[in-house]
């Protein structure tokens, strides 16, 4: 498939479940393995070298430095097919 892609950040933020911790995730999330923060397509609107992220441990999310690889990625298909990917597959 051609058509993989990053999520925004509004779709990372909808599979948290602000009354779970540890992920703070829905029980039908899709990662297999879930990490500690995932890379979003969101670019920060004040500093185009920042990227917006989700941290599962409590489904807050926040900004990140693009090109460091302290996050991971979970691209993502039109149709609901998930694949997640480990961070150092991240190129900026």
């Amino acid at each position: 498939y051609s058509n993989w892609r990053l999520p925004n950040i509004r779709e990372l933020e909808s599979l948290t479940d602000m009354e779970s911790h540890s992920p703070a995730l829905y029980n039908n999330h899709p990662f297999q393995k879930v990490r500690d923060g995932y890379w979003s397509s969101t670019t920060s609107v004040f500093e185009p070298s920042y990227a917006w992220v989700l941290y599962t441990q409590d489904g807050a999310i926040g900004v990140g430095f693009k090109s460091l690889p302290e996050f991971y990625i979970c691209a993502v298909r039109n149709g609901g097919h998930t694949n997640e990917l480990p961070r150092e597959t991240y190129h900026n």
